[in-house]
């Protein structure tokens, strides 16, 4: 994201080239965190429906329609909202989240993840299916997503983007990331061997996405899409490296005051708030990841916005009515 704020500039520039390739090698933050997710849901003795409908699913529709409230309010200007206020237009700026805060395109998938737990849960012991299904993935999203990043100049191409099914696209991942933690072990790739796919995959697309891009003189994207070839390859090396690092060697290494743990309570709040800082950096202060060279801005500004939003995270886990409502 920090990237994404000066990315649509001339894809000539050195600049873009560096925005181009570090793209390339974050896109499978998402995937990666959909299989995650997987692996921990599917993974668990009991899966509570009641739960899912009473806590989970309604925490998350809150959490989404607070943020789109909070975000249509700045797109609009507090000011203007007490002078003139639409009910109709506010409401539909805030339905319309995609042009006010469109990283919370994420939380809508998510809630109907949520809704397909139960199901998958009950047929996780049915590795024949879920394999039929994570087959399906690559066959009706994966392919398709993948072939859509290049001209249509074969009758072939056009034909399979046809067959694109936007529903297999993140259950895939879900399901792929428990069957990668249940067969684990019998995947016997070495650490080696994942490390140069992931690099072999970025420089690869980071390469094509260039020269797609400088042909056709405007960013060509289609290949950092969530569910192309290089972004499911790229997450499931990272997935299987993580999957090796023993929990103990954290535990002993990393983690002896449990701030792992400390941490991950504020990313939630850290994912909700932080495009707001970095348009606000842009748009008032005028620092972005262009403003300078992007070798200093791009490290400076991801680190400083995450700490930025982790600091104000604490404040509010300080406050105990806040900190219930946006925590």
């Amino acid at each position: 994201h920090t990237v994404s704020v000066d990315f649509y500039t001339s894809v000539d520039s050195f600049a873009w080239a560096v925005f181009n390739y570090t793209d390339t090698a974050v896109r499978s933050s998402v995937p990666l965190f959909l299989m995650i997710s997987g692996m921990l849901l599917m993974s668990r003795e009991e899966c509570s429906i009641k739960r899912l409908l009473t806590r989970s699913i309604p925490r998350l529709l809150f959490i989404f329609f607070l943020w789109s409230t909070l975000y249509a309010i700045d797109k609009i200007g507090p000011m203007t909202l007490l002078q003139n206020f639409d009910l109709k237009n506010f409401l539909k700026k805030v339905w319309d989240y995609g042009v006010c805060a469109p990283h919370l395109w994420y939380l809508p998938m998510f809630i109907g993840l949520y809704f397909l737990v139960p199901v998958l849960h009950a047929i996780r012991d049915k590795k024949k299916i879920l394999m039929y299904a994570v087959a399906m993935f690559f066959a009706f999203a994966v392919i398709p997503a993948t072939v859509a990043a290049f001209p249509k100049t074969f009758i072939v191409a056009e034909a399979i983007t046809r067959f694109d099914m936007a529903f297999c696209n993140y259950a895939g991942y879900f399901i792929l990331g428990y069957l990668l933690y249940f067969y684990r072990d019998q995947i016997r790739i070495s650490n080696s061997l994942l490390l140069i796919i992931f690099f072999v995959m970025v420089a690869i697309t980071g390469t094509a996405v260039q020269l797609l891009s400088m042909a056709a003189g405007k960013p060509q994207i289609s290949l950092y899409d969530n569910a192309a070839i290089p972004t499911c390859l790229e997450a499931c090396a990272l997935f299987l490296l993580f999957l090796r690092i023993p929990s103990q060697k954290i535990d002993q290494n990393w983690n002896k005051s449990g701030w792992i743990q400390k941490l991950s309570k504020y990313t939630l709040f850290v994912y909700l708030l932080h495009p707001f800082v970095l348009t606000h950096l842009k748009e008032n202060l005028s620092i972005s990841s262009a403003s300078a060279n992007v070798f200093i801005t791009l490290p400076t500004i991801s680190v400083g916005v995450f700490v930025l939003c982790v600091g104000v995270a604490f404040v509010i886990d300080l406050i105990p009515g806040v900190r219930k409502i946006l925590l």
